[in-house]
C-alpha cells in the first residue's frame, strides 16, 4: 500500500474519531455518508461519486470546525469570522466541479474568495441571504448531477449551519 494512502487513511480515522467524540451530529452525518457511499459505489456512476467526494470534503471541514470548538476551544477571531464559514459548501462544490468542468470549477474557486470576504463581513447572523448562499451548492449539486446522493451534502450543510449558529450565539452573548 502506498505510504501517502496509509497516512491519509490514518488521518481520516483520527479526525473521524475526534469528531465522533465532539458531536453527535458527526455520527449521524458519518453514517449517512457511509450508506450513500455504498449506494454510489454500487451505481458505478461518476455522477454519484462526485457529490459523495464533495460531501466527504464538507464533512471533513465541518468535523475540523467541531473538533476545534469542543477540544481546543474558540478564540475571539474564530467568533468574529464565523460568517465566513458559510462559504465552505461553495468551496467544496467548486473543488469537485474541477473534475467534471475545470473552467467552471476554477471560476467557482475564484468566486469563493470574494464570497468568503463578503460573508466574513456581512453574515453576523444567519439571515436569509446567508442561508441562501449556504445551501446554494446543495441545490446546484442536485441540478447538475441529477442524483439524490447530492442531498447528503445538504445534511452535512445543516450540521455546518448549526456550528455557525453556536459560534454566533457565543458572539451575541459576548456583545450583550
Amino acid at each position: 500500500m502506498d505510504i501517502s494512502l496509509t497516512v491519509s487513511i490514518f488521518l481520516w480515522v483520527v479526525i473521524a474519531s475526534l469528531a465522533v467524540v465532539s458531536s453527535r451530529r458527526a455520527i449521524a452525518c458519518l453514517a449517512i455518508l457511509m450508506v450513500s457511499g455504498y449506494i454510489a459505489l454500487r451505481s458505478n456512476s461518476i455522477g454519484a461519486l462526485l457529490p459523495l467526494v464533495a460531501s466527504l470534503m464538507l464533512w471533513l471541514g465541518t468535523a475540523l470546525i467541531s473538533i476545534r470548538r469542543y477540544i481546543i476551544g474558540t478564540t475571539r477571531r474564530d467568533i468574529e469570522n464565523s460568517g465566513a464559514l458559510a462559504s465552505i459548501p461553495f468551496l467544496g462544490f467548486s473543488a469537485t466541479l474541477l473534475f467534471k468542468h475545470p473552467g467552471y470549477g476554477a471560476f467557482g474557486i475564484l468566486i469563493w474568495f470574494f464570497l468568503w470576504y463578503y460573508l466574513k463581513n456581512a453574515c453576523k447572523s444567519l439571515r436569509a441571504l446567508c442561508l441562501l448562499i449556504l445551501y446554494l451548492p446543495t441545490i446546484l449539486f442536485v441540478i447538475l448531477y441529477r442524483t439524490p446522493i447530492a442531498v447528503v451534502y445538504g445534511i452535512i450543510t445543516l450540521w455546518l449551519q448549526n456550528e455557525i449558529k453556536i459560534l454566533q450565539n457565543i458572539r451575541n452573548k459576548e456583545e450583550s
